[in-house]
């Protein structure tokens, strides 16, 4: 039998981590438009730390996917990096999770954000119309 040498391991105490926050608001996207759209949620190690890329599909256009937003992280959770290649951001720290929601509210709702989702959905919609 192994002796353990680790001692005690730490409480773990619940939180909403980055990926987390970022699962929900794409199970919401999905909600809203009745699966038209999902989002694909990607985690990587990268040089700094932990990557998570949320990319917005549009499964019935062939998959058509952007990146919307990307965060890092390290081990910790907070404080996380968000940015946005899509809407033209580069970076923004985010020290805990009411700072993360409100930078991620701010791409999400951003107005070349709302007209991606638009234009999809309005080629979702006429490709239902011919097929049917």
């Amino acid at each position: 039998m192994t002796t353990s040498l680790w001692g005690e391991l730490p409480e773990i105490t619940e939180i909403r981590t980055p990926k987390v926050v970022l699962a929900e608001q794409a199970k919401a996207l999905q909600e809203m438009t009745q699966g038209s759209l999902t989002c694909e949620l990607t985690s990587t190690p990268n040089a700094d730390g932990i990557m998570h890329v949320m990319r917005m599909v549009a499964p019935s256009l062939g998959n058509y996917s952007v990146v919307l937003v990307i965060l890092t992280h390290q081990a910790k959770a907070y404080p996380c990096k968000i940015e946005s290649p899509f809407v033209g951001f580069s970076g923004k720290k985010c020290d805990d999770e009411t700072r993360l929601e409100a930078a991620l509210k701010f791409f999400l709702q951003h107005a070349k954000t709302r007209e991606l989702i638009g234009n999809l959905l309005q080629q979702i919609r006429a490709d239902k119309s011919i097929a049917a």
